[in-house]
């Protein structure tokens, strides 16, 4: 791994997030950023050895002093463990030379003002938008901050990659950081929100503002913990449990606390689209200019136009969420027709290849997975439940009463709205059939 080839930092998009003279530390910060990446992609994961592997990174940094403190490098090693399921090591050596000069943060002049700044880890997604949507309804007078913004956005773009929509209260801010790209990379890339949350993280601490918000729902930021696929990790990157030991390294790293808000933490995806339409916000047009579809878009084309493929498990779950809310038949999917008997059937008419293979096993997984969150409120399943509430209990305000009861009210619901959307599917139907096994 080579700085300045594998790793390259971009000193004048760096600077939009400096709010005061820069002593190096920021520049580590993207380094870090770059190294943890680069090795989270370049080793593969052997399945047939087990889901962790050993990663030593060897970093020069130029501060030094900072990075060679105990709880600094204890607090990012139990981060990282705990997002991605392996251990992670590392050790840090003098840089030499001067850290690149930066400027001043062109929001440097907003946060003086009497305007607050809320940073927001932004995917431009179905979730990212309607919670800066619902945000801004209740604090009208915040300047929201979107850290990772990219073609998609619109608004002027200055020589620092920053993007400003300014009827709409919103900075979109690119990422400052970029890893050569590789042949074959590790898929499962389960580091990816370190990057963008730290950068969220280190813009707050700089505009003293110390507020992110995380904006997954509950199924989104829960559900990858409760239900799990094989052998491997848990997926925590909306979890509250790594956004409270990220809180601790950057206050290790720079003595300030940032607060993570995760205001959709037990809310639906179903409730957050109702919530948007209460708000008075054209939810048909919301969903048509934002994508949930994990899969691969050149899988999903047919007469040569692009839809959501409508079987991974994050378009069941949209399209569990559409029909809950009344908006059914919002989105194009690709396989259209759920009430069909079998997964061939559903698929809508027109020219392109499909690879059912891929699309039979994928539809699977997302439709037993949601079924497996749905079976948790069964008195067969209590115990796991309640072991997910103490662990939440652990990082959310309230206790374990207030994280019971809330865990329970986002259970139900999800199976109510799983369960309805199946009922309209049929009793008989692929997807129904396949969600009880």
């Amino acid at each position: 791994m080579r700085l300045g080839d594998d790793i390259q930092v971009r000193p004048d998009r760096l600077s939009a997030y400096c709010f005061r003279q820069s002593d190096g530390l920021a520049h580590d910060l993207m380094t870090l950023i770059g190294a943890v990446k680069f090795a989270d992609r370049k080793l593969m994961r052997h399945h047939s050895k087990g889901w962790g592997r050993y990663l030593h990174i060897e970093l020069p940094v130029f501060r030094s002093n900072i990075w060679l403190q105990q709880s600094v490098q204890d607090s990012l090693v139990h981060c990282l463990n705990y997002l991605t399921g392996d251990l992670w090591s590392f050790s840090f050596t003098e840089r030499t030379g001067l850290p690149p000069t930066l400027g001043q943060s062109p929001l440097s002049d907003i946060s003086l003002s009497n305007r607050e700044l809320l940073f927001v880890p932004f995917s431009h997604g179905l979730d990212s938008y309607g919670q800066v949507r619902l945000w801004q309804r209740e604090h009208p007078d915040t300047e929201v901050v979107c850290v990772f913004a990219d073609a998609r956005t619109s608004g002027v773009e200055n020589g620092n990659g920053l993007k400003r929509r300014t009827s709409e209260h919103i900075q979109y801010m690119r990422v400052p950081v970029s890893v050569k790209p590789m042949r074959r990379a590790e898929p499962s890339f389960r580091s990816r929100p370190f990057m963008f949350y730290l950068l969220a993280a280190l813009g707050a601490v700089e505009s003293g503002t110390n507020k992110v918000m995380i904006p997954e729902n509950g199924q989104g930021s829960i559900g990858g913990s409760l239900i799990v696929t094989g052998h491997e990790a848990k997926h925590r990157s909306c979890y509250p449990g790594f956004t409270a030991k990220l809180s601790r390294f950057v206050e290790a790293l720079t003595g300030k606390r940032v607060k993570f808000y995760h205001p959709a933490l037990f809310e639906t995806k179903g409730a957050v689209l109702r919530a948007l339409a209460d708000a008075g916000e054209d939810v048909r047009a919301v969903l048509g200019r934002h994508r949930s579809c994990s899969c691969d878009a050149r899988l999903t084309s047919r007469d040569k136009q692009m839809f959501h493929c409508g079987v991974c498990g994050n378009c069941l779950l949209r399209r569990a969420a559409e029909h809950s809310a009344n908006l059914d038949g919002s989105t194009e999917y690709l396989f259209e027709d759920l009430s069909a008997n079998t997964l061939e059937s559903a698929l809508r008419s027109g020219d392109g290849k499909v690879k059912m293979r891929f699309f039979h096993d994928l539809a699977r997984n997302g439709a037993r997975d949601m079924q497996r969150l749905a079976d948790l409120v069964s008195a067969s399943n209590g115990d796991a439940a309640q072991v997910a509430a103490t662990d939440l209990a652990r990082f959310v305000d309230g206790g374990i009463e207030y994280a019971t009861s809330s865990l329970t009210r986002l259970l139900n619901c999800h199976a109510a709205e799983w369960g309805d959307f199946l009922s309209t599917c049929g009793e008989n139907s692929w997807i129904s059939r396949t969600a009880r096994g």
